[in-house]
């Protein structure tokens, strides 16, 4: 199936030359001309009135519009190749698609995990894990100090009669840092906006918990135990008395037998390339069961979206360039066109050659079951795709990515098949470098310099019916004479015979 590509510029799918187009033109031309002239000659021959005008703009335009309709004709060619350079643009851009979710390793990312107790933690697993079964008990999750101070009536009433004071707040008993209450900014809301600006590493928010004096100020901190603090108070009345409801603990699990601990409830690695993040205490003895299972269908899935893709590309690079193609807009507007091979050769290399980054025995697509038939398009051999992801699955990820991610589209090193294949299609759809959008910016030059020329015809035109006004003019005053003189002389004429008798 090609993809139907919508152009706002006209276009036309002959294969009729200009050469032809101006023969014809010509040819209306001149029988225009001869019916003007025999036009002028019935008139003068009648002895009525010449239509000066109407004999001129029909002289005129007869002179001028062959030309026209070469250019015209140039003009849609122009419009043509355009519209074929934009169908191409299309299909090449859905093949670098294809290809972008195949270039980094990340996107190989096909373990999927299951987890016998999920309320107690959740697991992501990265393109580094592998299949497998694991045990994962969690004693306790990492928690952090959470200290409670006193109750106030309002949150924006001033303390201490407006007068400043400070904190002193340290950091599993390193260094104290002097927080400031400054003068006139000493309401409970004051001494929470103080705390939060004095980058200590503790937080503070309001709470309200009712009663007579419901606000409150929490004090917290970040996970684990050496994150654990103490606040005191210098200057004015002791407003503050605070209370430790949490404390800071680090978390504690067991993972395949290995005791951890970690001040986050985010643990990476202790699987090696899967992430746990705690939620709370696994029950049983042997706590919960993590399975690690390869998902290949995604992986499969693209490299089906990869094959269409190609195909497409070779489908429209045969409509643009075949001369019976009845497609609309695009069909046949690229008729021996050399970009089209060129592009058809630069695809087919991407799918077809060994890979910069060749691994065990993957060399290329092929070893794969991804092959291109008789006719130049892409299949896949099913039961040797599942074969080589199965049970070579580092291998293709080598292979297609070179264990990249996110590479440059400059780097000069290997991005593998499908690194390569991108970057090259980078530079080919290249907006300001690439072939295509030069050669398309090169008939768009074209075009104005065409519009220019029927600008100049029309100016042309107009020199043309002006001098033919005067010729026809002069003509005309000419022959209004003649009969003049001709009426007199029969005039004359009638008189004598008149006379005689």
């Amino acid at each position: 199936m090609v993809t139907s590509v919508t152009s706002s510029t006209p276009s036309t799918a002959t294969s009729a030359s200009s050469k032809s187009t101006a023969s014809s033109a010509t040819d209306a031309g001149q029988a225009a001309k001869q019916a003007a002239a025999k036009s002028l000659m019935a008139s003068m021959s009648a002895g009525s009135g010449v239509d000066v005008n109407s004999l001129a703009n029909a002289l005129a335009n007869a002179e001028i519009e062959p030309q026209k309709a070469i250019i015209q004709g140039r003009i849609d060619k122009s419009n043509a190749t355009i519209s074929g350079y934009a169908a191409i643009k299309y299909v090449l851009g859905n093949l670098q698609t294809a290809f972008a979710d195949l270039k980094d390793q990340s996107d190989y990312s096909s373990i999927t995990p299951s987890n016998s107790q999920p309320a107690a933690f959740g697991v992501t697993a990265s393109s580094a894990a592998t299949t497998g079964s694991h045990s994962v008990v969690i004693n306790n999750i990492a928690t952090a100090q959470r200290t409670l101070s006193t109750g106030f009536a309002d949150t924006t009433s001033a303390l201490n009669a407006g007068t400043g004071f400070t904190f002193s707040i340290s950091v599993h008993g390193g260094t104290a840092t002097t927080v400031t209450v400054p003068d006139g900014y000493t309401s409970p809301k004051d001494v929470v906006t103080a705390i939060n600006s004095s980058n200590t590493g503790v937080k503070a928010q309001l709470v309200n918990l009712g009663g007579s004096t419901p606000w409150r100020i929490q004090l917290y901190g970040a996970t684990g135990a050496d994150n654990d603090f103490a606040i005191s108070q210098s200057g004015g009345a002791d407003y503050f008395q605070w209370s430790t409801l949490q404390s800071a603990t680090d978390a504690s699990l067991t993972v395949d037998g290995m005791a951890i601990t970690s001040a986050s409830n985010t643990v990476q690695d202790a699987i090696a390339g899967v992430t746990l993040d705690l939620y709370g205490a696994t029950s049983g003895a042997n706590g919960a069961m993590l399975n690690l299972n390869r998902d290949t269908s995604s992986i499969k899935t693209k490299i089906e979206a990869l094959v269409t893709a190609y195909n497409e590309t070779q489908t429209m690079l045969g409509v643009v360039s075949d001369p019976k193609s009845t497609v609309d807009t695009y069909g046949a507007t690229l008729i021996g066109n050399s970009m089209v091979s060129n592009v058809r050769s630069q695809v087919r290399s991407m799918v077809t050659e060994d890979s910069s980054s060749a691994s065990g025995r993957l060399t290329a697509l092929r070893d794969m079951g991804v092959t291109l038939d008789r006719y130049g398009k892409l299949q896949i051999d099913s039961s040797k795709l599942d074969s080589a992801l199965q049970g070579n699955f580092d291998d293709v990820i080598k292979m297609l990515s070179n264990n990249q991610e996110n590479q440059s589209t400059f780097s000069q090193a290997s991005g593998g098949v499908a690194g390569d294949a991108y970057k090259n299609l980078v530079t080919m759809l290249d907006p300001y470098r690439g072939q295509l959008s030069i050669q398309t910016d090169n008939q768009s030059k074209k075009i104005t310099d065409y519009q220019k020329q029927l600008e100049d015809l029309n100016t042309k035109l107009q020199s043309i019916l002006e001098k033919y006004i005067r010729q026809f003019s002069a003509m005309d005053n000419l022959v209004g004479q003649i009969k003049s003189t001709q009426a007199g002389i029969k005039s004359t004429f009638d008189a004598m015979t008149g006379t005689k008798d």
